[in-house]
């Protein structure tokens, strides 16, 4: 989680794993900030098997998780989720 003093390595940290899920994956990725500092990825994923994909191909993703080892100061364990949402209206 980040804190005052590291926001800006945290919210560089999100914008760069952002960019390479994007580059990589092909999804339309963006990284919020709320009023707090805690910072959240946004996925618009295509459809549920786009989301199924992307999911399975990062699992098997080295660059990906080495990214995130690289990071670990800024997760605090079991604080990441996955929250699937389906737009109706």
């Amino acid at each position: 989680v980040p804190t005052i003093g590291n926001f800006p390595e945290a919210a560089k940290f999100a914008r760069e794993i952002a960019e390479y899920v994007r580059t990589t994956y092909d999804v339309d990725i963006s990284v919020y900030a709320d009023s707090a500092g805690n910072l959240y990825w946004y996925v618009d994923y295509k459809d549920y098997a786009d989301y199924g994909r992307v999911r399975g191909q990062i699992a098997k993703d080295q660059k990906y998780w080495d990214i995130i080892a690289d990071s670990a100061d800024f997760l605090l364990e079991g604080s990441v989720e996955d929250v699937v949402m389906t737009k109706i209206g």
